[in-house]
């Protein structure tokens, strides 16, 4: 719906001063379709991957988005404005990266302005990074694991301990009736010997 259309290239050139404008509450409301150059002529990117890369206009937070589509030399992004638009203003570091045949590649830059939502309920900025996003669901799936096997390796240790204390108070009654028994069979020998 909202297609904005913007010229990259390789070499760092810019081809005018592109600016995208985004909106804050809005969703997959902008779609950014880039076309790539490399030095004034068409980029061959068969094969090629792309992130979208912005520094926010709060200039801590950043976003690192590899949900891009690439298809002769265009890039298209279809923005996530709950991560590009988590603070208001002008940005003039918004990117691509591509990687091709185990290189990385970014394009020249371009400018994003992030326009205020007047319900003002956006979550507060964030950085964002799709291999960081990974990075954390596999860790908390590691994590899942390791407490998992940690409490059924802890529920056959108390199996086994109460097996062992099963056997060994087993093994006491055992020798008590034993000393028992042969208590009462002197006691028995004993008394018939007095009687």
């Amino acid at each position: 719906m909202n297609v904005q259309d913007i010229e990259l290239d390789l070499s760092k050139e810019r081809h005018g001063n592109p600016i995208v404008r985004i909106g804050q509450g809005d969703s997959g409301g902008t779609t950014i379709r880039a076309t790539i150059w490399d030095n004034l002529t068409p980029a061959s990117l068969s094969g090629a991957s792309a992130s979208f890369k912005m520094t926010l206009p709060d200039k801590r937070h950043y976003v690192d988005d590899g949900n891009c589509t690439v298809s002769g030399n265009v890039i298209t992004y279809v923005v996530d404005e709950d991560k590009a638009a988590a603070a208001v203003g002008y940005t003039d570091d918004a990117y691509f990266s591509i990687e091709l045949d185990g290189k990385v590649y970014s394009t020249s830059r371009f400018r994003v302005k992030v326009e205020r939502d007047a319900s003002d309920n956006t979550d507060p900025a964030a950085s964002w990074s799709n291999g960081v996003k990974e990075f954390l669901e596999d860790a908390q799936t590691q994590l899942d694991t390791a407490i998992e096997d940690t409490q059924e390796t802890l529920g056959t240790l108390v199996e086994q301990s109460v097996d062992d204390a099963v056997d060994e108070l087993a093994e006491s009654m055992s020798i008590a009736y034993s000393v028992i028994d042969n208590d009462l069979k002197i006691e028995l020998i004993y008394g018939a010997q007095t009687a």
